[in-house]
């Protein structure tokens, strides 16, 4: 009788749920291993700073929920076109409890090390090292490691001079959970992706003065285009990418969007015009 596969996957977020289904689907003998307390990662919001990943207390996601579905676990219809991150959690949860997910994932298990056995020559196996609950170490061997460990847990956090005297709070967005305690405050947000726009929004509410500080601009995407359309699902369909790109130009289609983004948002007069084209950046 031929030994069924074992698996490994490195954690239980939004990248590691599907990874322990298909692997459940496909046969192989599947162990989640998960660093945290509970499942979703990125997307299980922390009210308190940790080392871990965690979304803005108001964070809502940017794709429609149509694009951000797993294909064989489709939204409640009465679910939010963008879900709130509390949302998107219980979609979590819900697609581990239907697909009995749970079983195969340990919980408070860090992966410290992975590494390619002795006869790896003649296995492909992988030797896993890793730390339970109560600290105490384990070696196991799998025939593959999918890693889902994302890359939002470290901040990147600049340096600049007179940082050190600044009188002021300095923090990352990593750290950053609400507009709680700002509202006598200067703030000065630098950065303008996804969490910087987040936190200018959230704290132009609230504050004294907010200010948002870009490098070199950024294209203002709006969730929506028009009064009912998810603007992703305009952009990603079968027309787009099997007929309209193969006689387009690129560069016309780019002129053709950022004259659509544009004309709902004026980017000159916000001070936004960016000097990259809407689907290129310059390094």
């Amino acid at each position: 009788m031929e030994r069924q596969m074992k698996v490994c996957v490195v954690g239980a977020g939004g990248s590691g749920l599907p990874c322990i289904h298909w692997a459940k689907i496909y046969g192989f003998d599947v162990t989640c291993f998960e660093a945290s307390e509970d499942i979703g990662g990125l997307w299980r919001y922390k009210d308190h700073s940790t080392n871990e990943s965690s979304v803005m207390k108001g964070t809502v996601i940017n794709t429609s929920k149509e694009m951000t579905a797993y294909s064989d676990y489709p939204p409640a219809a009465d679910i939010p076109n963008y879900m709130h991150n509390s949302k998107l959690m219980q979609y979590f949860r819900d697609y581990a409890r239907d697909f009995h997910l749970n079983p195969h994932i340990k919980l408070k298990h860090k992966v410290l090390n992975i590494e390619r056995t002795a006869d790896y020559s003649k296995t492909g196996q992988w030797k896993v090292t890793y730390e339970n609950q109560f600290e105490a170490q384990h070696e196991e061997i799998f025939d593959g490691v999918l890693l889902c460990t994302g890359h939002h847990a470290d901040n990147n956090m600049p340096k600049w001079e007179g940082m050190e005297t600044f009188p002021g709070k300095i923090l990352h967005s990593h750290d950053y959970k609400s507009p709680d305690g700002y509202g006598d405050k200067t703030a000065v947000v630098i950065g303008v992706g996804n969490s910087g726009v987040d936190v200018a929004c959230e704290l132009g509410r609230v504050a004294k003065q907010t200010y948002l500080v870009s490098r070199r601009g950024a294209w203002i995407f709006s969730r929506m285009k028009g009064n009912d359309k998810c603007f992703d699902m305009e952009l990603n369909n079968r027309f787009i990418a099997l007929k309209f790109l193969k006689v387009v130009p690129m560069r016309i289609l780019e002129k053709m969007v950022e004259h659509d983004v544009d004309s709902r948002f004026d980017h000159e007069k916000f001070g936004l015009m960016p000097k990259h084209p809407i689907f290129r950046f310059l390094t």
